[in-house]
C-alpha cells in the first residue's frame, strides 16, 4: 500500500452546509470522515452526537481528484501548510474512529451545570470563590454572580473553571 492510499487530507467546510457537503462527497464517491463524539445530555439519559471539530474533516487522498474536491459545494478549502497539503496518517483517523465508537458505548459525561447551581471557581484570579450561576452554559461560557468586597458582581467565565458544589 502506498502513502497516498493511507493518507487523508484535512478540509474545512461550511458549518451550516455540513449535510450538503457530505451529500456532495457521497455523490462523487469520495471517502471522508468527520469526527464525532457522543455525550450525555445534562439532564442525563439521552445521548447526543457532537462534531468534534466543527467545520473540519478528513478526506481520503486515494483515488480523489483534488480539482473535483476543490469545487465541491460546501467546501471552504483544503488545508495547506505553505504549498504542502496538510496530511493525516491512517492511524490518526483510526484513533478518532475508535474514540467515536467508545463514546457510543460509554458517552462522555457533560459537566452538568445549570442555572441557580452553586459552584466554586477552580482557576484564575477568583479561584476558591463560591458563586451562583445566573445563565445556562452556552458555548462553554457561564455567567455567575460572585460576592466580592461586600458587593455582588456579575462575571462570565469558562465552564471548565467551575466545579459544582
Amino acid at each position: 500500500m502506498t502513502i497516498a492510499h493511507e493518507a487523508w487530507v484535512f478540509v474545512r467546510y461550511k458549518i451550516n452546509e455540513q449535510l450538503r457537503f457530505e451529500r456532495n462527497l457521497n455523490n462523487q464517491n469520495i471517502e471522508f470522515y468527520i469526527p464525532r463524539i457522543f455525550t450525555n445530555t445534562p439532564k442525563g439519559g439521552n445521548h447526543k452526537s457532537e462534531v468534534l471539530f466543527p467545520g473540519y474533516g478528513f478526506v481520503r487522498l486515494a483515488n480523489t481528484n483534488l480539482q473535483a474536491l476543490r469545487n465541491t459545494l460546501g467546501l471552504i478549502t483544503i488545508i495547506r501548510f505553505g504549498d504542502q497539503l496538510a496530511i493525516a496518517k491512517q492511524s490518526m483517523v483510526t484513533q478518532f474512529k475508535e474514540l467515536e465508537c467508545s463514546s457510543k458505548i460509554q458517552p462522555i459525561p457533560v459537566k452538568g451545570l445549570a442555572k441557580d447551581d452553586r459552584v466554586m471557581v477552580t482557576a484564575g484570579p477568583f479561584k476558591g470563590y463560591m458563586s451562583k450561576i445566573l445563565t445556562s452554559p452556552a458555548k462553554d461560557r457561564v455567567t455567575i454572580l460572585i460576592s466580592l468586597l461586600g458587593s455582588e458582581r456579575i462575571l462570565t467565565l469558562s465552564a471548565a473553571n467551575l466545579q459544582k458544589q
